[in-house]
C-alpha cells in the first residue's frame, strides 16, 4: 500500500482530469478488488508538471451502508471549475432509493472544504432524507452555494458527470427516447464527451458509439445514430477540439462485446464529422496483477480536460485513463498531431523540457519503470534514462523515423544491468514487426536475436558509453551491426522480411 495507494486496493479506474491554479488535478474511483462492489471511494493525486504526481489523497471516503444496503460512489467526471473561479470536486452517489451528488470545495492551498450533498431530484433534497451530510444551501459561504447552483444548471456537465440520461429529463428533451429498446436506452446517454463544431453545433459522443447534436447550446438533441465507421465497445470515447482547431476522437477500436480493450488510438479531422489517420497514443498491456471482478484488460475509459476545466499550459493534448483497471495513466499527445515522420533523424536531449519527457520520442513510462530526460553525472549534456523496478512492465522508448527500405541508425547507450534484466533494441516496420533485436545482456554480452537463439557477439563494460551502429536493407533482408566502431555482425539475415523500416 505505501507504494500505490495507502489503502492497498487494487481496482483503479474512471479517472478525470483538470488543470486550475498553475497545477493538474487527476481523481479516480477505487474499490479493493471488484468493480462497483463496495466499499469503494474517490482518491485525487495534484502535479505541477503532469509527469511527476503526489501521493493519492482521499476525496470522497467510503460511505457506511445504511438500513443493510451497500452504497457506492461513483462518476465520469469529477471536476467543475466554477464561474468565481473556484475548483468543486463532485461525485455522484446511489443506493436503493438516493439518486444525489456529493460536492466539496477543493482549496488552492489547506484542507478540503466539507462534504455537501446535491440532490438533481428536488423532493429528495431533505435532511430527514439524508442526514449523512447537510445540503449545499446549509453552507455559510454564499460563493460555494452559487457555485452549486451553477452546476445544477449546467446540463453538460451533469450528463458527463453520471450515467443515464433520467437526471436531465431525456424523454422531454429527447422524445425519440422512449422508442429506444432496453439495450439501446442502457447504450445511450453513457460516458457522454462534447465539443463544439465549426457550424456550432455541440456534438455529443457516448459509449457504444452512440452520436447525436444540438443546434441550441445543449436545449435539444437530434435522434442518436451509431456511425457505422466508428467502432468501439462500452469503453468511452473522448472527443476534443483540439489546439490547433483540428478535431479528435480517441478510444479503444473494438467491436462490441469484446473483452480486450486495445489500442488506445487517436483520429483526427478538419470539421468534427470526419476523421483520418489513426494512430495510437497507448498500445502496450501489461499482464493484469491481481484478480477482480469485470477487470477487462487494456487502456480504456478515456477524459481529456474539459474547455471549462482548462486549458493546460502548452498546446498538447491530455489524455487520462485506466488499464487493466488497475494503473491509472496519463498521456501527453503533441499538437497538432504527428502522422508520420519525414526527414532523417539528427536527436539529442539538450532541448527537453528540464527532466520530462523527450519531444519526437514516444515515452512509455510506468510508476515504477519512469523514463526521463536527465544530466549526465560527471559530463555537461543530458540523456534519455529508462529504470525498471516493475515486475509487470517495462520502461520502452519508440524514435518514429520515415519509412525507408535501407535505414543506417547509430546511438550511444549507456547500461547499468542488474541480473536478470536486459536492455533490448529493436528496428521495425510497419505494425511494430520487428526486423532485428539488439541485446545489452546483465552479464555484459552483446547478442542479437537469430530465430528462437540469442546469439552473443560481442562484449560491453557497464556503466560506459558504447557506440552502436546498425546498417539494415529490407530490400536484400540482411544487416550488420558494429560496436564502438567495430563490426561484430555482418550480411546477416533480418529476423522478418519487412518495408519500409521505419
Amino acid at each position: 500500500p505505501e507504494l500505490s495507494d495507502g489503502f492497498g486496493y487494487t481496482y483503479h479506474h474512471s479517472p478525470d482530469l483538470v488543470f486550475w491554479n498553475e497545477r493538474f488535478y487527476l481523481a479516480w474511483k477505487s474499490n479493493p478488488k471488484d468493480e462497483d462492489i463496495p466499499p469503494g471511494h474517490i482518491v485525487f493525486s495534484t502535479s505541477r508538471d503532469g509527469v511527476d504526481w503526489g501521493f493519492p489523497k482521499l476525496l470522497f471516503p467510503t460511505v457506511p451502508a445504511r438500513g443493510g444496503r451497500p452504497t457506492e460512489w461513483g462518476a465520469r467526471s469529477y471536476f467543475r471549475v466554477a464561474n468565481d473561479g473556484r475548483l468543486l470536486a463532485v461525485a455522484g452517489f446511489r443506493d436503493e432509493e438516493v439518486v444525489a451528488f456529493g460536492v466539496r470545495e477543493i482549496p488552492a492551498e489547506g484542507e478540503l472544504g466539507p462534504i455537501y450533498w446535491i440532490f438533481h431530484v428536488p423532493e429528495r433534497a431533505t435532511r430527514e432524507h439524508d442526514p449523512l451530510f447537510p445540503l449545499y444551501t446549509e453552507s455559510e459561504d454564499p460563493g460555494f452555494v452559487e457555485a452549486c447552483r451553477e452546476t445544477l444548471r449546467d446540463r453538460l456537465f451533469l450528463e458527463q458527470a453520471y450515467d443515464y440520461g433520467q437526471l436531465l429529463e431525456l424523454d422531454a428533451r429527447m422524445p425519440w427516447h422512449r422508442q429506444l429498446n432496453p439495450e439501446q436506452k442502457f447504450g445511450f446517454g453513457k460516458a457522454f464527451s462534447f465539443c463544439r463544431r465549426p457550424d456550432g453545433a455541440i456534438l455529443a459522443v457516448a459509449k457504444l458509439a452512440w452520436t447525436t447534436l444540438s443546434f441550441d447550446g445543449g436545449e435539444t438533441w437530434t435522434r442518436p445514430v451509431q456511425p457505422e465507421t466508428l467502432n468501439v465497445s462500452r469503453s468511452k470515447i473522448w472527443a476534443q477540439r483540439t489546439s490547433d482547431g483540428l478535431y479528435a476522437l480517441v478510444y479503444d477500436p473494438i467491436k462490441p462485446g469484446d473483452s480486450p480493450r486495445w489500442p488506445l488510438v487517436i483520429v483526427t479531422g478538419e470539421d468534427g464529422v470526419l476523421y483520418r489517420d489513426m494512430r495510437t497514443v497507448h498500445e502496450e498491456v501489461p499482464r493484469r496483477r491481481y484478480i477482480g471482478l469485470h477487470k477487462n484488460m487494456g487502456p480504456q475509459y478515456v477524459r481529456g480536460i474539459w474547455p471549462p476545466n482548462g486549458p493546460p499550459p502548452g498546446d498538447d493534448l491530455r489524455l487520462v485513463y485506466s488499464v487493466n483497471k488497475e494503473d491509472i495513466w496519463i498521456s501527453r499527445v503533441p499538437v497538432p498531431v504527428q502522422v508520420r515522420a519525414q526527414g532523417n533523424v539528427d536527436d539529442d536531449f539538450e532541448a527537453a523540457e528540464g527532466e520530462g519527457p523527450a519531444r519526437s520520442w514516444n515515452v512509455y513510462s510506468p510508476l515504477w519503470a519512469p523514463v526521463r530526460v536527465v544530466p549526465v553525472p560527471g559530463e555537461k549534456n543530458t540523456a534519455l534514462r529508462l529504470q525498471d523496478a516493475d515486475p509487470y512492465d517495462w520502461a520502452r522508448v519508440t524514435r518514429v523515423f520515415e519509412g525507408r527500405t535501407k535505414a543506417r541508425i547509430g546511438f550511444r547507450v549507456m547500461a547499468d544491468p542488474v541480473e536478470g534484466s536486459h536492455l533490448e533494441t529493436e528496428v521495425v516496420g510497419p505494425g511494430g514487426v520487428p526486423a532485428l533485436r539488439i541485446v545489452l545482456a546483465p552479464d555484459g554480452g552483446v547478442a542479437f536475436h537469430r530465430k528462437t537463439e540469442l546469439v552473443e557477439v560481442g562484449r560491453y563494460r557497464a556503466s560506459r558509453w558504447v557506440g552502436v551502429e546498425i546498417e539494415a536493407d529490407a530490400a536484400t533482408q540482411r544487416f550488420s551491426l558494429s560496436i564502438d566502431g567495430r563490426e561484430v555482425l555482418s550480411n546477416e539475415r533480418l529476423a522478418h522480411a519487412v518495408s519500409p523500416l521505419e
